[in-house]
Order: C-alpha cells, then structure tokens, then sequence
C-alpha cells in the first residue's frame, strides 16, 4: 500500500473510473480504498474530527450505470464521504447513466450535460488512455488537454479494472 499512497501524493489529478455493481462500488474498488486509508498517512484524527491529508488535488469520478440514479445515490455519496476523509474534497463526477435501459436513455442526460464538463471528460479521457505519450494530448489545442499533459495524473481505475491483483500482491490476491 505504501506504493499506492505514493502514486496518490505524487498526483497532481486523481481520476476514478467506477461502474456500479450491485448499487454500491465494485469489491476491487473497495480494497483499493482499504489499502490507502491509512492513519497518519492519507488522514489523521484531530482534536475536531478526522482531517484528510491528500489535499489539493484535482479529483474527477467517472460512474457507469445501467440505470438512472443521480448524484444523490448511495453510490455518489459513499465515494464522496471517502475522498472527502483522506482530503480529496472537491471531487467532479461524470455520469453515464441508463446504460441498460436503451438508446434514448443513454442519449437523455448526456445532451443536457454542461459543455465544459464533457470537454473536461474528453481531455481526461484522452490523457489516460494514453498515459506514455501524455505530450500529444494537446495536439486538438484545447486548454484542458494542454493542462492534462502537463500534470501527474494517478488513475486508480487501473488497478480494479485492468490487474487480477493490486500492486504487492501474487496472482492469489495475498501480499507479497
């Protein structure tokens, strides 16, 4: 965990990529979570409540869903009472909703989102699916792809959705 911890300091932009599964956050997500929530490292217990320590960083949580839920669903708010614990605070979510319920109601809140949200999705898109060749994200001049090659940007997604394993551990799940 201490590898995960120093990936998330390190990060200037933290991006979560997270499907709902079963109403709440996937299992791989949640151990994810377990290993950098750490006390004394990524929060810490204050005379007036736990304070996070991951401040400052830019935090962008992208949701698929097969239904319509909203950012008032348990989902959206477990996920923004757990940034919010080790300091990421002001996270922006983007949701892709009514992914199973047809056409028309995956076109629906797509079309009424902000544009400045959806181009902030698209650089951050564009910078993590290519994460070594981050200089050409700029290539289509927008501000916010410019901005994205610039930064440190730690995509926790990575770990749940690509790997069978979290970094430190044998193919088995257990620490190395």
């Amino acid at each position: 965990s201490d590898a995960l911890v120093d990936e998330l300091r390190a990060a200037d932009i933290v991006v979560l990529a997270v499907p709902m599964y079963n109403f709440t956050i996937p299992a791989a997500l949640h151990n994810y979570f377990d290993h950098i929530a750490r006390a004394g490292v990524t929060f810490r217990y204050t005379a007036h409540g736990p304070e996070g320590l991951l401040k400052g960083k830019r935090t962008h949580v992208f949701a698929a869903r097969g239904g319509q839920h909203g950012d008032d669903h348990s989902q959206s708010l477990f996920l923004r009472q757990f940034l919010g614990f080790i300091g990421l605070e002001d996270a922006t979510f983007v949701y892709a909703e009514g992914l199973a319920m047809g056409e028309q109601a995956r076109e629906g809140p797509a079309k009424s989102r902000p544009t400045a949200v959806a181009s902030t999705a698209v650089a951050l898109a564009e910078a993590v699916a290519a994460p070594n060749t981050l200089p050409r994200v700029g290539r289509k001049g927008s501000a916010m792809a410019r901005e994205a090659s610039r930064q440190r940007i730690t995509v926790a997604g990575r770990y749940f959705m690509n790997s069978p394993t979290m970094p430190g551990q044998n193919s088995s799940g257990t620490n190395t």
